[in-house]
This record gives C-alpha cells, structure tokens and sequence, in this order.
C-alpha cells in the first residue's frame, strides 16, 4: 500500500502551518473552478434538445460537444496528476482556469461545428490541469484533523455546482439561448484567476527539475481510456458494428498493454502501490458509484422534457433537491467520520447511492407523479455527497505530498470516464430504442422503455458499488 508518509511538501509548506485565510483562499479556488467546470458541464447536459436543434450535426454535433470534452479530459487527467507531482500544483490549477475562461470566450463566437467540438476538446485538457489535483491542493495546506471538513465541503460544493448547473442553465436556455452558459464560464473562470492567484502559492511546488516520464504509459492510458468513449459514442450514435468493434478492441488491448506496462516500468506512470491491496477495490467501486452519478442527471432532465413535457428550466430545477441534499451528505461526512471509519462512511454512502438509483428507474417504470422523481433524487443526492466526501479522505489521508496528485488524478480519471460512459450510455439507450427524435424532445411509443433501460442500466452499477465498498479483505482487513 502506498506509504502513509506525512513529511513536508516539497515547496516547503506544511499542512496547517499555511493559517487559516489561506486554507479559505484555496477552498474558493477550488469551489469556483468546480463551479467553472462542472456547473458549465452539468447545463450543457440540459441544453442537449436546444444544441441538437441548433447545430448543423444535430444530436451527434450536440453529444460530441459534451463527450469531446470529456473524452479530453478523462485521457490526460492521470498524465497532469503526474506532471503536478514533479513540477508542483500552482501552475497547472492556475494555468487550467485561464485556458477554460479563454476557450469559453472563443466557444461564443465561434459557430462552426467542427471548430466547436475542438474548443471543447481544448476544455477538457484545461479542466484535466486543474481538476486532476484539486483533492490534492486541498490536502497540501489542510492538516489531517481538519481534511475530511475541507474535503467534504469541496466535495459538497462540487455536488452543488453540478446540479445547480443544470437550474441555471435552463434559465439562460429558455431566455437566450444555449450558448449563453458560456458567459457564465468567463464570469466564473475570472472571479477564480483573480481568487487563486496568491491563494495556490501555497500548495505543493518543487523546483522544476528534469524527471523521466513513463512514454509508453502515458501513450497507452491516453490511447486505450479515448477509445473506450470513442466506442460508447460510435454505439449510441448508431456507428456501424465493425467500427464499435474496433474501437472497443483497440481500447482493451491499450489498456491491458497499460497495466503490463506500468508492472515492469522502473518510473510508472501510476505506482502500482497507489492501487494495492484494498485500494485496487475502491477504485473500482468509484468507478462504479459515478456512473449514476451524472447519469442519473442526464436520464431525468432528458425523461422531465420527453415524456413529462417539462421545459428545460423546469427540467433543472427538479435537480435542486438532489443538490442541496448532497451538500448535507458532503458536510455530514466530516461530522460522520470521527464517530466512524471511512470505509464505514463509504459502505453507508454506497448502499443510498443504489437504494435511489432503483427508486429512480422505479418511478419512471411506474409513471408515478414527477414529485415522487424529486424525493428519490435527494435520497441519492444525500448519500452520493457522503459516499464521494468519504472516498476523497479515504484515499488521500497519509499519502506522500509528491503521490498525492497521481492518487487524486486517478480517481479522477476512473470518475470522470465513468460520467462519460453513463452520458453516453444513456444517450445510447434512448436513442437506439426510442430514435434519435425522442433526444430532441419527441416523444415516441417505446421512450418510456428506453429509460426505464438506462436506468436499470445505471442501478446495477450503484449495486456493485455498494458491493465493492462492503467487501472485505481475506484476513478481515478492508481497505
């Protein structure tokens, strides 16, 4: 397991000993660039009919612009994570926020398809550079009695950011139009340059010095986690059998030759210690966790608008509960974890997050009132912030400053793949059963079935996970 080493970073800083106006710098750094990232995201989830009937490409245009982003982001999150470890955090947090606020000035002007999807591409890098530490900036100044308060609060803050994304922008949608939650990225991403200018000198930051990078590594993670989403989106979007093959192919044999590698490199891009033992498990439970995560956001704005003929700003507002009942489950795992292990806390977080994701796909199979829909969500909302605040502590409490980053970059990359997968699978689901109208609003026979699928499809995850996070090690050790 990876060494519980609890010496001084590197740039010099203790934990705790930064004072506490910096410690409240860097959670508003780090809370208005969940806000820049995940806010505009989780809007342009809703925006999916309003882009489709926009755009030139028409729902495949409007899913790449989301999976484009995603896609970027999730391949190099672990390539950004090592790259902050040995040249220190500051400069790729801050330099992320400023490439995000810049590509979002060009993503209002611009109104070729093509170009459009690259900007988001160059969005995903942007937010791969900032987001791929931010557990790890947190953990750099906080000391370890009060990380899970800081973590929960960044978690709870994240929580809401991406589900009062989707409120927000259903508001600028039905008043002027999609593109308008671009605005709100540019405002977002300059309060946070102006905020995390003098708050991340605090944070881990070596001397720059030559490192040897793990090329194949980097070449076959990057490679084999952007051909996994390639092959998701070749399937919703209807791509031919032999393409989905070869994309799924290629994405297995890259990431098979990936762990192969990273065994016998003597500089792995990932420490195989990092994924030892019992952490190997809650990983893959993360894994798992979130893809009801986003999934579940996308299912019910998309079923709001279909089936229930809600308007986009309603759509989104059906989420607020979820929100605020994950910013309660992100504060209460601090309080939780004095009085409980974290891998209690996780196990507790697991098993709600699953009871919702049924209770979801029960209340669309049922056809019961909308209202039914909002309670069920903030049952996942409330334990999807104590599942996600726990796992957060769990895998970066005494770990070495300078692994902190490749610890918080893979839980990253396995997170955010999985958003990509549930978008793209719900997506998917709807569209090969109920036809791609269904996606822009119009509701067909067979809808109700497409997501009553999708989401039995994001409850069996939901499921594993609270299996994964139960288990225990043989001898009785968990993780």
């Amino acid at each position: 397991m990876t060494s519980l080493d609890t010496s001084t970073p590197r740039s010099g800083t203790t934990a705790g000993s930064v004072g506490r106006r910096a410690e409240i710098g860097i959670l508003a750094t780090c809370g208005l660039n969940n806000f820049l990232i995940y806010g505009t995201f989780s809007a342009l989830n809703v925006a999916l009919p309003a882009m489709a009937k926009d755009l030139d490409g028409g729902v495949s245009t409007a899913s790449w612009i989301l999976l484009a982003f995603l896609l970027a982001n999730s391949s190099t999150t672990i390539l950004f994570a090592k790259l902050s470890d040995e040249w220190g955090r500051r400069w790729f947090y801050f330099g992320g926020i400023l490439v995000f606020t810049l590509a979002s000035i060009a993503c209002l002007v611009v109104r070729d398809d093509g170009t459009l999807v690259l900007l988001r591409v160059l969005q995903g890098l942007a937010s791969a550079s900032s987001m791929s530490t931010s557990s790890a900036v947190i953990s750099d100044v906080f000391p370890p009695a009060r990380l899970p308060m800081a973590l929960g609060v960044f978690m709870a803050v994240a929580g809401m950011s991406t589900l009062v994304g989707p409120i927000v922008g259903g508001v600028l949608i039905d008043h002027f139009g999609w593109r308008s939650i671009f605005w709100l990225a540019v405002g977002l991403g300059s309060m946070a340059i102006a905020v995390g200018w003098g708050a991340l000198k605090n944070v881990h930051s070596p001397p720059i010095s030559r490192f040897r990078l793990d090329g194949a590594g980097t070449v076959t993670s990057t490679g084999g986690i952007a051909a996994l989403i390639l092959a998701v989106q070749l399937f919703g979007d209807g791509g031919s059998r032999t393409s989905v093959v070869v994309a799924s192919v290629v994405a297995l044999g890259l990431l098979a030759t990936f762990v192969s590698v990273e065994r016998r490199s003597p500089h792995p891009l990932v420490d195989p210690q990092i994924v030892s033992g019992g952490r190997g498990r809650v990983y893959l439970a993360a894994f798992c966790a979130a893809m009801p995560s986003t999934g579940l956001a996308v299912l019910t704005t998309l079923y709001l608008q279909v089936l229930a003929g809600e308007s986009a700003a309603v759509a989104g507002l059906y989420l607020l509960p979820m929100g605020g009942a994950m910013l309660v489950g992100s504060l209460s795992a601090g309080l939780l974890q004095r009085r409980m292990s974290a891998r209690a806390a996780n196990a507790l977080g697991a098993r709600g997050v699953a009871a919702g994701a049924v209770g979801v796909t029960g209340v669309i199979a049922l056809d019961l009132p909308t209202v039914a829909l909002g309670l069920v969500l903030l049952v996942v909302g409330l334990f999807q912030g104590l599942y996600q605040a726990s796992l957060s502590a769990r895998l970066l409490l005494g770990v070495a400053p300078n692994r902190r980053g490749i610890a918080q970059g893979l839980r990253a990359t396995i997170m955010n793949g999985a958003n990509a997968l549930s978008t793209a699978t719900v997506v998917a689901a709807v569209s090969l059963i109920a036809g791609e109208d269904a996606i822009e609003g119009m509701a067909t026979g067979s809808a109700r079935v497409a997501f009553i699928l999708a989401g039995a499809l994001l409850a069996g995850f939901a499921l594993m996970a609270a299996l994964l996070t139960t288990a225990r090690r043989r001898g009785g050790r968990g993780a």
